[in-house]
């Protein structure tokens, strides 16, 4: 009985242990072929949050590398905290002031392949004289736009104009979330809101976050947070080559055989109704200064990709219609009399002959850009009027 024991036992340890070498093996196999994408593709540094508003660092100059869709792209900023992009072709007498989060800032893009750097360089040629300046800034929502506009309105004159990039992020994000981007160590990370503290005491530092970023920049692993399921296994798959190959399809089966949406709770407690009062009051606070403003509706790729839709939308039982952010956002734009682009359809019919996002990163590549920037520059002609 012993003999047959040790017998199963060391089966057993040499199964695990050809397992094991097999999966060490393949794991290498495919660093080597297609590495996991870094979670802090945003250069350290990159952004600051002084007095409760977030820019881009003034005179910033780095590069951001996700190690898979994208690679040393360029990004710098003024002495403003605006990100650089082609210069006018004619001394500007109008500025275009752009608003938005990281599609508009233009995550994975050099400072010239943005969606604002090519719609400043077709108005180099349809409209000279207007000045394109982007003021997008990843990991933010409308209510850090409604703050920032204040910036802008005091370096706006008459007859300027406002653009705000309104992702699918900023429409169905509450004001107030519970788990927010923020800045820890200089990266921009997704983290839970530090708690409050009493009324003249000091926040405590969250220092397990640092902790976990320090690692990181260290050595290049993440470590996951073990009471966050979602941040654990995209954690785990920051650090595994097979996992971050798996996790897209596991995501993938879970969109298309969930039982229901939580955008559903979302809609009902009307988030993005809430989005656009702040909205409005951004509109009208530019009005009283001569100034306009419209929105541009920024969807995510979940909408624009068939095989990713069909998932997202468990087969078309969740939405009454494909461009579902336009689908919110149309009666909205209409009741609060706000002029809003809607670039959908060009994505959507560019994409299925070339992709307009990056295939893991998701944010618009160069040929999303382009799209986005030729529906804008066809749309503000009248609006600049």
């Amino acid at each position: 009985m012993a003999s047959r024991l040790r017998l199963f036992l060391l089966n057993a340890g040499l199964v695990f242990a050809s397992l094991t070498v097999g999966l060490a093996l393949l794991e290498a196999a495919t660093w080597l072929i297609r590495p996991p994408p870094s979670p802090y593709s945003l250069p350290r540094n990159l952004m600051t949050a002084a007095s409760g508003v977030w820019t881009l660092t003034p005179d910033f100059r780095g590069v951001m590398d996700n190690r898979v869709d994208f690679r040393a792209k360029t990004v710098t900023a003024d002495a403003r905290g605006v990100r650089r992009g082609p210069a006018t072709a004619a001394a500007p007498h109008r500025r275009l002031f752009i608003l938005g989060d990281s599609q508009t800032f233009g995550h994975g893009l050099n400072d010239d392949e943005t969606w604002p750097a090519r719609l400043q360089e077709t108005l180099n040629t349809h409209r000279p004289g207007t000045r394109v300046e982007n003021w997008g800034v990843p990991g933010i929502n409308i209510d850090q736009y409604a703050t920032r506009l204040d910036r802008v309105l005091a370096e706006a004159r008459d007859g300027d104009f406002v653009l705000v990039g309104v992702s699918w992020n900023d429409l169905i994000t509450p004001q107030h979330p519970i788990g927010v981007m923020r800045l820890v160590e200089g990266y921009l990370v997704n983290a839970p809101a530090e708690p409050a503290n009493p009324p003249g005491e000091t926040p405590a530092p969250d220092t397990a976050t640092a902790a976990r970023v320090r690692l990181y920049g260290y050595t290049g692993v993440v470590l996951p947070p073990l009471q966050n399921a979602k941040q654990f296994a995209e954690a785990l798959a920051a650090n595994s080559a097979l996992a971050s190959l798996l996790m897209p399809r596991l995501r993938a089966l879970w969109h298309r055989w969930r039982p229901g949406t939580p955008l559903t709770q979302i809609v009902e407690g009307q988030v993005p109704d809430a989005n656009f009062w702040l909205l409005y009051d951004m509109k009208e606070r530019a009005r009283r200064q001569g100034v306009g403003l419209a929105v541009v509706l920024l969807p995510e790729r979940y909408f624009i990709d068939d095989a990713l839709y069909l998932a997202y939308s468990g087969g078309g039982r969740f939405f009454p219609e494909r461009n579902y952010m336009a689908y919110l956002a149309r009666p909205l734009c209409r009741s609060f009399d706000i002029p809003c682009i809607d670039p959908f359809d060009a994505l959507t019919e560019r994409h299925r002959n070339k992709p307009v996002t990056f295939a893991i990163d998701g944010h618009y590549n160069t040929v999303g850009a382009d799209v986005v920037a030729g529906v804008v520059a066809k749309e503000i002609t009248d609006l600049l009027k």
